[in-house]
């Protein structure tokens, strides 16, 4: 059985990579296509690429499954003409899921939106 917060990385998961491969952060040749709950989706097939991004959200999983985590941010940056990192792109998921989520709880929703922002300077 799968439980709400397993579901919800899972998605975060798959977002990063599709972000990833649209946004043309990494050649697209490191991505592959397959099936994610009948949709397609591309999935990395970089082992420190799928190493990060599995490490970075399971990590996070405590936090998911009682209920502390509110959104998730994936930034997207870009080094400025003196050297510094700026967020170029940011996208930001909203979460709104219950306290002891690991366990399946039949009618008990989860909201999750998307928000994009782009760099002005862009």
């Amino acid at each position: 059985m799968t439980s709400l917060s397993d579901v919800l990385l899972q998605f975060w998961e798959c977002s990063v990579y599709i972000i990833l491969y649209y946004q043309e952060i990494y050649p697209k040749n490191i991505f592959r296509e397959r099936i994610l709950y009948d949709i397609p989706v591309f999935e990395s097939n970089h082992p420190d690429v799928n190493d990060y991004v599995r490490r970075v959200l399971y990590n996070a999983q405590p936090l998911v499954i009682h209920g502390l985590v509110q959104k998730f941010l994936l930034n997207i940056f870009d080094k400025s003409p003196c050297g510094r990192k700026h967020i170029f792109q940011q996208f930001s998921f909203d979460c709104h899921l219950p306290p002891s989520s690991h366990h399946q709880h039949p009618g008990v929703g989860v909201g999750v939106g998307l928000k994009h922002y782009a760099d002005s300077n862009s």
